[in-house]
């Protein structure tokens, strides 16, 4: 009886599990994001981790951000981007022998950047070359909630960027 039992939840979960894998695969990235040039970024390194980690983490982190703003496209819409250079938020500096990210007004992050806005039928409707200041990152309330959190000067930057160039068409 409990081996009977055991088998059924098993049976279960497992069909729950790969349905709910089937869900996600179903939804493709609406962004993708290509990263030319990498090595050649002006500021895209830690104080922590070595550089070719570092940026693997910035790189998923990043796209997952904006798969993430992507959910307000319409259904069949796709972004593509090609970064061609990242300058992450603060200045990383010695202190007491140690190097530090110094976050400072004056060290905002920017981004440049190609992207193309693909309708459902694959038509581009949006073409440019952009380079993404986020100037008043400091500043204001809307940021405090996000300071602690990966990449989050560079996030709000992207989003706010998002928000008046992309979702702005709809």
């Amino acid at each position: 009886m409990k081996h009977t039992k055991l088998v059924v939840i098993a049976a279960i979960v497992g069909t729950t599990l790969s349905f709910s894998s089937l869900a996600f695969s179903a939804q493709p990235n609406k962004v993708e994001v290509n990263w030319s040039n990498a090595e050649k970024y002006r500021d895209l390194r830690s104080t922590t981790e070595t550089k070719r980690n570092f940026q693997q983490r910035f790189f998923k982190e990043i796209s997952a951000y904006l798969n993430e703003l992507s959910q307000s496209l319409p259904q069949g819409y796709q972004l593509n981007m090609d970064v061609t250079q990242v300058d992450l938020a603060g200045r990383i500096t010695f202190v007491r022998g140690q190097q530090v990210r110094i976050i400072k007004d004056i060290d905002y992050p920017n981004m440049a950047f190609s992207y193309q806005l693909k309708n459902a039928s694959g038509q581009i409707i949006a073409e440019q070359q952009a380079q993404v200041k986020g100037k008043a990152f400091l500043a204001g309330s809307q940021h405090q909630s996000h300071r602690m959190k990966p990449f989050a000067y560079e996030k709000q930057m992207l989003e706010d960027w998002f928000d008046k160039e992309i979702v702005s068409k709809f």
